[in-house]
This record gives C-alpha cells, sequence and structure tokens, in this order.
C-alpha cells in the first residue's frame, strides 16, 4: 500500500486531543466510486497509519454500496461537555434526515478533506463489525496524532468525549 503504513494494533484513543472544542456546522457533497476495494481507498486518503486489522480483516460487503453516487455528508457533534453514547449521534442523525457513514464514506470524507481529522476524531457508526480478535462490536474512526493521519477501531459501546465527531450521509428518499 502506497501512502499508508500499517502498524500492529490494537483499539486505541488518540494519544493527543486538543483542547478545546468549536461548534462545527460541516455539509459537504462528495462523489463516491464504492466499488472502489478498501485498500484502494485507503490508498486515495494516503493516511499515514491504518490498523493493520482493517487491512487484513474481510468485512460484509454493504449491498447499498455499489456503484458511484454523490452523497451528501455532515459533521455531527454532540458537545455538550459531557461524554455520550453512538445512539445519541445516531438519533440526533436521523432527526435531521441523515444516516451513520459507513467506512467506505469516512475513507472517502478523508481523502477529500485530510485536514479535519487534524482538528477532531470523525466517527462512522454506520458499520459495525466484530473486531477481529477482541470479539467487541466497533465502529471505524479516522483521527490524527501529531499531524499522522490515522485510520482505526473504536468500541461501539465507547462513552465519546465532546471532541468526538460523527459523519452523516444525507438519506435517500428510498432508504
Amino acid at each position: 500500500m502506497n501512502g499508508a503504513r500499517s502498524i500492529e494494533g490494537e483499539i486505541g484513543e488518540p494519544e493527543e486531543i486538543a483542547t478545546e472544542t468549536v461548534e462545527v456546522e460541516y455539509v459537504r457533497k462528495i462523489t463516491i466510486d464504492y466499488d472502489r476495494s478498501r485498500e484502494d481507498a485507503i490508498e486515495d486518503g494516503q493516511y499515514d497509519w491504518v490498523n493493520d486489522k482493517i487491512i487484513k480483516t474481510e468485512f460484509a460487503e454493504n449491498d447499498k454500496e455499489k456503484g458511484k453516487k454523490e452523497v451528501n455528508f455532515k459533521i455531527f457533534s454532540l458537545r455538550k461537555g459531557r461524554s455520550s453514547q453512538s445512539q445519541e449521534a445516531i438519533e440526533q442523525m436521523e432527526q435531521e434526515g441523515y444516516r451513520p457513514a459507513t467506512l467506505k464514506e469516512l475513507l472517502a470524507f478523508g481523502a477529500v478533506n485530510p485536514e479535519f481529522q487534524t482538528e477532531f476524531p470523525v466517527n462512522a457508526l454506520g458499520e459495525v463489525v466484530s473486531h477481529p480478535e477482541k470479539e467487541i462490536d466497533c465502529v471505524f474512526e479516522i483521527f490524527s496524532v501529531d499531524g499522522e493521519r490515522r485510520v482505526t477501531f473504536q468500541p461501539l459501546d465507547k462513552k465519546w468525549d465532546r471532541y468526538c465527531r460523527f459523519l452523516g450521509v444525507l438519506k435517500e428518499e428510498k432508504e
């Protein structure tokens, strides 16, 4: 894989987190080629580090992720000065007509917006996978440590801190 290093890794927290939260209202339309492989999507994003389990593990294919589509993204923040659960983020997205993003959508977002994950960890709650070794439900996250852009797993039942952001995708009418 050009542009990405794979390092044996576990589920991890970012080692450094910003000390101040800024409210973000971000909406953007991106064309995604869902037929590209996960490896190609990682290469497109030029990530510096990718959890090797994400590279090596086969995850079930999503039948809805076929062909090229224009996708409207929105970043959601649950900034309340306290930690929150995944379900709160999903409910907020649904109230606004969005659904949680999948791994391919998160990787495409990171490829087009490489600077965003250096400010906040961005999570995709729309694709829950079993961690290949720990047998816990996980979701995907892009984040940064010292300017190094990374891709990893996070536990679905994690209490997300106020710095975390969640990537939503505007629902299509037939969803």
